[in-house]
């Protein structure tokens, strides 16, 4: 093959053809530091595309899941060319973009990465936050999902991690109004009527580009929300859906966490005053800022009205913001968040952390900025702001409502092109103090009723994958999983 573009050396040359003619290959160079580049060409003509995008046409066939895995090998016959497809480990997958939307004409571009075996099971890995990404997970997934059995298909979610234009991104910009910040702070625009809708549809174009009929959904924390709404909405394109500690975006999840009355009781219950110490330091920076605008003709922050419970108009209005006004104090913190404040990011994204950190010596300090970790701060707490008030208080409970909408993963009614059923595993650590049990249990009840739960595990953990209980209780899981996919379980799932 004629290559007019030279690199110093190179490991790999893949070429794939299609109906249209066109070239598509991925070399692998190693400089040092793997990269793999993506060719397209017409007529053996190969032009590098920018490294590790994504190709322009849809790929419908196992051969083109090769093709975006940048893995295999072609050997000929005496009478046929065939393809052999290896598999590659989490450590050598292969990143893309894909172009999901446009806002304000700048293109929102998702980056996913895959690994895995091209002929096996699908998997789409849903991350959490809102605001976290693939890269904060490490490589955890491969102790779930064995290279040779499964695709696995991981996704920066919308202004998350690399996808682009990014929340993370730290390069410094002068702005108009808010003099020197960052270009993630400035980022935050194309993001301001953000929604779930939009999120899961996002994985949807990914499916479609990648020509992959069904896959198994699995995700955590925030994971759970968006991988439960994306199977109620598009439950054809499910081979199951396995989640844990379960986020059901209501109101009551919102008082658990950003109230004064809920972490007393929190306090209490494990005998640890910190927690108190650490909501009042988070509710003070909310405080100060909302006394600011206090006795103007109008409350408004990031652009929007103020709706918390704490009185505003006299002659009732509050002196100050009330500490159980979860809705008034997630306002202020996205008005701070939005204009790149410092502390606000900072101290909204410890508050989180810390609530469901296990190990003390891993506690971060509200008052420090750790600047490694303020990248994940902004991305976090911009999210996590907008995406909350968004689903539990703007959202219109036909658009999002998680447990009425369970029903969705099932139907056997009408046309047979029509029926579906999403098999579902619910793993919830019993120590979760970010995402209480008593919310998993709810949705257990609901997916009882509708029929789709397999089983369900409440184990002695905290939140995270990681914790030994969670992560251990995740892989038995995958293997149930495995089984049923396989046949073996088919009459459990007629029993259940």
């Amino acid at each position: 093959v004629y290559c007019r573009h030279a690199f110093s050396t190179f490991t790999t040359l893949l070429l794939f053809f299609n109906s249209h003619g066109l070239t598509r290959g991925f070399l692998t160079v190693n400089t040092g530091n793997k990269r793999t580049f993506s060719y397209l060409s017409r007529g053996g003509d190969l032009t590098p595309s920018p490294p590790v995008v994504c190709a322009t046409q849809k790929e419908t066939s196992r051969t083109a899941l090769a093709a975006a895995a940048g893995i295999g090998s072609m050997s000929r016959s005496s009478s046929e060319k065939e393809q052999v497809v290896s598999s590659t480990s989490i450590l050598e997958a292969v990143e893309h973009y894909l172009n999901v939307d446009k806002v304000d004409d700048i293109g929102i571009n998702v980056w996913y990465r895959v690994w895995g075996n091209p002929e096996g099971i699908p998997v789409l890995f849903v991350h959490g936050g809102p605001g976290n990404c693939v890269a904060h997970y490490g490589n955890i997934n491969a102790d779930f999902f064995d290279k040779d059995t499964y695709f696995v298909v991981e996704v920066d979610q919308r202004g998350t991690g690399k996808s682009t234009p990014s929340v993370q991104d730290l390069t410094s910009v002068d702005d108009d109004v808010y003099g020197k910040i960052n270009v993630g702070v400035r980022n935050m625009a194309y993001y301001r009527d953000i929604n779930i809708q939009q999120m899961s549809a996002d994985f949807e174009q990914v499916r479609e580009h990648l020509g992959i009929d069904k896959w198994l959904v699995f995700g955590g924390s925030w994971g759970s929300t968006l991988g439960l709404d994306y199977a109620q909405r598009y439950p054809k394109a499910c081979l199951g859906l396995i989640v844990r500690g379960i986020f059901l975006s209501i109101e009551d999840e919102m008082h658990d966490v950003y109230t004064l009355t809920a972490i007393e009781a929190l306090a209490k219950k494990l005998n640890d005053e910190r927690y108190l110490r650490e909501f009042h330091t988070f509710f003070e920076v909310a405080d100060r800022e909302f006394r600011k605008h206090l006795g103007g003709k109008t409350m408004e922050f990031a652009g929007r009205p103020f709706k918390g419970t704490t009185p505003t108009k006299q002659p009732n209005a509050a002196i100050q913001l009330s500490p159980n006004d979860a809705r008034g104090i997630l306002q202020v913190y996205e008005h701070l968040i939005q204009k790149g404040n410092r502390e606000a990011i900072w101290k909204f994204f410890v508050f989180e952390c810390n609530l469901m950190e296990e190990d003390p010596s891993a506690l971060l300090d509200p008052e420090t900025i750790n600047e490694n970790d303020f990248a994940e701060a902004q991305s976090v707490s911009f999210f996590e702001a907008r995406l909350f008030l968004k689903g539990v208080y703007e959202s219109e409970k036909e658009e999002f409502d998680l447990l009425e909408s369970v029903p969705r993963l099932t139907n056997s009614v009408g046309p047979s092109e029509e029926n579906h059923h999403v098999p579902t595993w619910v793993v919830q650590g019993t120590g979760d103090v970010v995402c209480p049990d008593k919310y998993a249990e709810k949705l257990v009840e609901k997916l009882e009723s509708a029929g789709v739960l397999m089983n369900s595990y409440f184990v002695d953990a905290g939140h995270k994958a990681s914790s030994t209980g969670i992560h251990d209780k995740l892989v038995d899981v995958v293997k149930e999983f495995y089984e049923v996919y396989k046949g073996e379980g088919e009459a459990d799932i007629e029993e259940k």
